[in-house]
């Protein structure tokens, strides 16, 4: 691959990798600003139906700005292939900090919580569906920010098992941890979707664990389809009550009974603030 992308992102170092594509910090020469590039697998080059669903998710995404979301700066095609530039978080995601800390303290998992909702939330208004929420997708910025990145490949209202789900492969076994029934199903997936994801993430970082473990992915998806949570207090009995509610209402079977988008979510968070924290 070449490091120069369309005669302006110069790609330095590769951040991660994703079943579908690279992330890299990158440097946009016209700028002068640091910028992450996502760039599909090089399997998929020449691909006509992948590298489009790619960049029609990406133009519906662009320019939704959100304190709380990564900003989508432009996407583009090279070499017949579909690229993303995007804000850059210099720090670190989710998943490192709770495999560092374990437990997040209740007053600061509140405040990430609310933050990744109110982003969704204006997601949400939007028509999209983020579909992935998850601690890796949750940047916390070495400034203290607080922002869902991946917004970029996002369900714009669609089905879980569509055809660009099938070119592209079907997720990891680890994805089934934060997929809401539905889209273990393959139904219409909706804004509850992404409710029933960040309720796992509130849950994990409150308890150190998520809700459904199992040997094998069959048997984590039987768990999301059949079997309720167990209340997050059994592991920590710290966390108040009324914030468990909210945790298992987000972890609902059936998507009505769950909040129904981001903002809503936000809301009920915004009210136990007040409640809970000096």
């Amino acid at each position: 691959m070449s490091p120069l992308l369309c005669k302006r992102y110069l790609l330095q170092d590769p951040l991660g990798r994703s079943p579908r594509a690279t992330v890299w910090r990158g440097h946009d020469m016209r700028l002068d600003r640091p910028v992450a590039i996502k760039v599909l697998d090089t399997s998929y080059y020449g691909n006509p139906t992948v590298v489009s669903r790619f960049l029609h998710e990406a133009q519906v995404a662009f320019g939704l700005q959100h304190p709380h979301l990564v900003c989508l700066y432009e996407y583009g095609c090279s070499n017949d292939n579909g690229f993303l530039v995007m804000e850059l978080v210099d720090g670190t995601d989710l998943c490192q900090y709770l495999r560092a800390r374990g437990v997040v303290a209740t007053e600061y998992a509140l405040v990430i919580a609310h933050a990744i909702a109110l982003g969704l939330g204006a997601a949400h208004r939007c028509g999209l569906v983020h579909g992935q929420v998850k601690p890796k997708h949750i940047l916390i910025g070495d400034d203290r920010s607080l922002k869902l990145t991946d917004l970029g490949m996002a369900i714009v209202n669609t089905r879980a098992d569509d055809e660009f789900a099938t070119l592209i492969g079907r997720r990891p076994p680890l994805m089934l941890n934060y997929d809401a029934p539905e889209q273990i199903q393959g139904e219409m997936v909706g804004p509850a979707a992404d409710v029933y994801a960040l309720g796992i993430v509130m849950y994990e970082m409150l308890t150190g664990r998520a809700p459904f473990h199992a040997d094998t992915p069959i048997d984590i998806a039987l768990q999301h389809l059949e079997e309720p949570a167990l209340p997050p207090s059994q592991w920590n009995p710290n966390i108040p009550p009324i914030l468990e509610e909210i945790i298992l209402r987000c972890l609902e079977k059936m998507p009505e009974r769950r909040y129904r988008d981001g903002n809503a979510l936000a809301r009920s968070l915004e009210g136990l603030d007040k409640r809970l924290i000096p």
